[in-house]
């Protein structure tokens, strides 16, 4: 369950980010680019073959760019309005370093159905880099892992943190002491995990079970069994690993490692603590 002070401690870790110092009223253009990153092995695809982290990137940019409409979906049927922005422009020459924001899609969505908070958060001086989950996002299909290990969501964020940071273009322009993360449904619970939250299945399990959640319970008995049948990977046939069964953290401290700031550095890895009783 989750408490209110974690949920404070959330909202503060984005509001103390402040906006980048170039004047309390700047509103910058907004520019538009992707990515590919390519975490270190081994890593957990969740069944994806592609074994890329594709992110779309707002962020602020150069006053002469120019922005145009960016519709998302099919063409002439989009499924969103990403707003307007600039493909691939220039970055704002000032201020020297901009605060990054990392942003976490709900299940089976995309990194791009969140262009609406993207673009708002570049016209006001911050970078925001959505990334696609592997196996749970729309455009890359879907899988029975990518849907079922829900922990592996918060390692993507901290890859994606190390991308950036080591990102030609971004890696001198992006404040590593100013970054955070944000998410829509399953990706809050994403952004939670990320400061070292936990889930407790059986409470998560019981509100399933009411009302319309019995169509999701439908629905993940069938997952249950085509995972029985061969088609998980063998750790997802086992269910959730040891580490969130014994109710572990998601996260490890370590000394200098790069990942969402809280405090002393820290990004998703292996447990680094003992485990709490709940």
């Amino acid at each position: 369950m989750i408490k209110p002070a974690l949920l404070a401690s959330l909202l503060a870790s984005i509001i103390g980010l402040g906006v980048a110092p170039a004047g309390a009223q700047t509103l910058f253009k907004v520019g538009v680019t992707t990515r590919q990153f390519v975490p270190a092995e081994p890593y957990e695809w969740r069944g994806d073959a592609k074994h890329t982290l594709a992110t779309m990137i707002w962020y602020p940019a150069d006053l002469g760019a120019e922005e145009k409409p960016r519709l998302l979906g099919p063409p002439g049927n989009p499924l969103f309005d990403g707003g307007q922005a600039a493909t691939n422009a220039a970055l704002a020459p000032t201020p020297a370093k901009f605060p990054l924001i990392v942003l976490s899609h709900g299940t089976g969505g995309t990194g791009g159905s969140l262009a609406w908070l993207g673009t708002a958060l570049a016209r006001a001086g911050y970078v925001a880099a959505a990334v696609d989950h592997p196996g749970n996002n729309a455009i890359d299909g879907y899988t029975v892992e990518g849907f079922t290990l829900w922990w592996e969501r918060a390692r993507d964020l901290g890859a994606v943190i190390d991308g950036m940071l080591a990102d030609p273009t971004f890696m001198t322009r992006i404040d590593a002491q100013r970054i955070g993360a944000a998410g829509f449904s399953l990706g809050g619970y994403t952004v939670i995990a990320t400061r070292r939250g936990h889930h407790v299945a059986g409470a998560f399990l019981g509100i399933l079970r009411l009302g319309a959640g019995r169509r999701f319970m439908s629905a993940a008995a069938r997952v249950r069994r085509s995972a029985r049948q061969g088609q998980g990977t063998g750790r997802q046939r086992r269910g959730v690993p040891r580490c969130a069964r014994r109710g572990q953290p998601l996260l490890s401290r370590r000394a200098g490692a790069r990942g969402v700031r809280d405090g002393a550095s820290a990004r998703p890895g292996l447990p680094a603590r003992k485990p709490r009783t709940n």
